[in-house]
Formats: structure tokens, sequence, C-alpha cells
């Protein structure tokens, strides 16, 4: 009988061990769960944030032969204004390392948010300083904006 006893203590002494590596598992599984969550979320929100570049010289522009040359409705990544209801942006040499094409842009005037533009197209390498010229419909929008200086942010 003691013998019997003996056995069951140990039996329950192997369970509570294993119980105890099994809780473990599972608190470590939940904290790596944790942490791979936080670094997603944390990844997700600094990209969706946007990343202001600074003060920047805006023009707008319209695609015509007199501002864009032979092919006017051609943007420099190949992309047809045509055939598109893409918000447009062209950027100079200068931001390109900042402002890559295909990025989502904002731009923000003294009076308004322009959101939802991308970059699709390169100034004039004449353009030496920060600045991005806004695909506009007509020449008279274009007009109307003027040149502004603006904050341009990437998100």
């Amino acid at each position: 009988m003691n013998h019997d006893l003996q056995e069951i203590k140990r039996v329950q002494a192997v369970i509570v061990w294993v119980l105890v590596v099994m809780a473990l598992a599972n608190l470590l599984f939940a904290i790596r769960q944790h942490l791979q969550d936080k670094r997603i979320e944390s990844q997700e929100k600094t990209e969706r944030q946007p990343q202001p570049i600074s003060f920047v010289e805006a023009t707008a522009y319209t695609s015509c032969e007199e501002e864009c040359g032979d092919n006017p409705n051609i943007t420099a990544t190949g992309l047809d204004l045509r055939t598109t209801d893409l918000k447009v942006v062209a950027v100079s040499r200068s931001l390109e390392q900042y402002l890559p094409m295909h990025s989502k842009v904002r731009i923000i005037t003294d009076d308004k948010i322009l959101d939802n533009y991308v970059v699709e197209d390169k100034m004039s390498s004449r353009i030496t300083w920060p600045a991005v010229d806004i695909l506009m419909k007509t020449k008279a929008e274009a007009k109307e904006f003027g040149n502004q200086e603006v904050v341009v942010g990437r998100y």
C-alpha cells in the first residue's frame, strides 16, 4: 500500500510538471504573439502616418505640349494621363529620394489639404530646388493655384 501511494504521488508530480510546462509554453506563445502583433501594428502605423518633408515650392501644370514637351500625356513612369483618374504630382530631382515614383502624397497649402496624390512625374532638371508640380485639368485651375509654399508628406 505504501508503494502504491508513492507511485500515485510520482504520477501526480509528473502531471503537475507537465501542466506547468504546458502553461509556460502557452505563456511564451502568447508573449511571442503579442510582440509580433505590436511589431506589425507599429509598422502599419509608421506606414500610414504622413512623413513630412518640409516646406517646398508648389506650382501647377497641365498636360499640354508647351508645358510638357512632345509627349504631354505620358508621365515619367509611363502613365497615360488620358486613361487615368489619378491625381498626379511631379517632383523635382532634389525630392526624388524622399518622394520616389508611385509614392502617395498629401499636400498641405495655406487653406486646404490635397489628399491622394501620387508621384508619377518628374519636373524639369532645371528645377534644382525642392519643388512639386501638381497636375491640373485646366489652365484656369493651374493659374488659380499659382505658386505657393506648401508642406508635402508621404503616406
